[in-house]
């Protein structure tokens, strides 16, 4: 009962009634359809909106889908407002400190890897330059073993 008494009061106030930026939250999971788990709102200025995306690979395919996104976000507001859509990776706070690792990871012992088969030492085999099947069959060895 309180609950729809205060919604009441707040549906009265002429700033939450009448503020383009509250539509826009408030329309956002028909505005975005199925991608509302990967995509939210993030932040709203006068001209632009900053959308948290779940993953870099969801950040490559809405930024060439932006102008689509910003077409669907101006048909939902009273008149066409955003003009910038800015994507930026949420939960991005583990950050992998590339300076202080410089070093390939130590190859593991051979007795531990499965022997090529057929099919990979014919591919080696066809492979001229020494250096590039080193590393490819280290990257191979690295798979199999399941290290990170």
């Amino acid at each position: 009962m309180a609950i729809t008494e205060l919604k009441a009061i707040i549906d009265c106030l002429p700033f939450f009634k009448h503020n383009w930026k509250f539509t826009l939250l408030e329309q956002w999971p028909s505005i975005i359809g199925t991608l509302n788990n990967k995509v939210s709102v993030e932040k709203i200025t006068d001209n632009s909106v900053v959308l948290g995306v779940a993953d870099s690979c969801w950040i490559q395919e809405l930024y060439l889908l932006s102008p689509l996104v910003q077409s669907l976000i101006n048909k939902s507001l009273d008149k066409p407002r955003i003009q910038k859509i800015i994507f930026k990776q949420k939960n991005c706070s583990l950050k992998k400190n590339f300076e202080t690792k410089n070093t390939f990871p130590k190859e593991k012992s051979s007795s531990s890897i499965l022997p090529f088969s057929k099919k990979e030492s014919a591919a080696l085999i066809n492979i001229q330059d020494d250096e590039l099947r080193h590393f490819l069959t280290l990257f191979r060895n690295r798979c199999l073993s399941g290290a990170d």
